[in-house]
C-alpha cells in the first residue's frame, strides 16, 4: 500500500488535546499579567498627575488641586453646574478618574470659575485605587491633594494603594502598588507588592 501521507485521526486528537492543556495553563498567567499591567499603569498615571499638579502650582504661582472625580468626562452645563467635579462620596476611589484644576478658593473642591487643567479618565481593568490620609489623628479617605505655589503641601501625608478589588477595598494579599505621600506632598511609588 505504500507510505500514507498526512496524520491519522488519533494523532490529530492528541495534538488538539496537548494544545488545549497548554492553553489552559497559559490563560491564568496572561490574565495575571494583564491585571498587573493595569495596576502598574494606573499607579504611574496617578503619580504623573500628582507631579503635573505640583509643577503647575509652581509655574502658575497659585494653588493647584488634584481630586478624584466620579464624572471626569462631564462638561460644565449652561445652568451653572460645575463638571467635572470633585467627589467625596464613599465607596468610590481614584479609579473612577480624577481632575487637576487651579484652586483659587484653596478649598480642594472645584468651584465656578476655577480653570480645569487636565482630566484623567477612569482606569482600565477591574482595579481599585484608594487613598488614606496619615496627617490626621485617624485615617480618613484621601479625596484630594492641593499644592500651594511653593509646590510643598502642608499636612498632605497619606498612602494610595492600587490593586484588585477585595473586601472593602484593595485586596493587599494580591499584587498591588503603593504611592506614599509625605507631609510636604512629595511621593514615592513602590511595588509590585
Amino acid at each position: 500500500m505504500g507510505n500514507p501521507k498526512g496524520f491519522t485521526l488519533v494523532e490529530i486528537v492528541v495534538i488538539i488535546a496537548l494544545l488545549g492543556i497548554i492553553a489552559a495553563i497559559a490563560t491564568p498567567t496572561f490574565r495575571e499579567a494583564r491585571n498587573n499591567n493595569h495596576i502598574k499603569t494606573a499607579t504611574f498615571t496617578l503619580g504623573t498627575a500628582m507631579s503635573y499638579a505640583r509643577n503647575e502650582a509652581i509655574t502658575r504661582g497659585t494653588s493647584v488641586t488634584i481630586c478624584r472625580s466620579a464624572n471626569p468626562n462631564a462638561t460644565d452645563s449652561p445652568t451653572g453646574t460645575i463638571a467635572p467635579s470633585c467627589s467625596t462620596a464613599a465607596g468610590t476611589g481614584w479609579e473612577t478618574g480624577y481632575i487637576v484644576f487651579v484652586d483659587t478658593a484653596g478649598d480642594g473642591i472645584r468651584n465656578a470659575g476655577e480653570e480645569l487643567l487636565r482630566v484623567f479618565p477612569p482606569s482600565r481593568g477591574n482595579i481599585v485605587i484608594q487613598g488614606v490620609t496619615s496627617s490626621t489623628p485617624t485615617a480618613a479617605p484621601l479625596n484630594s491633594m492641593t499644592y500651594p505655589p511653593t509646590g510643598f503641601g502642608r499636612d498632605m501625608g497619606g498612602t494610595i494603594t492600587a490593586g484588585l478589588p477585595g473586601a472593602g477595598g484593595v485586596d493587599t494579599s494580591k499584587t498591588h502598588f503603593d504611592i506614599t505621600i509625605d507631609r510636604n506632598g512629595r511621593f514615592t511609588t513602590s511595588g509590585p507588592k
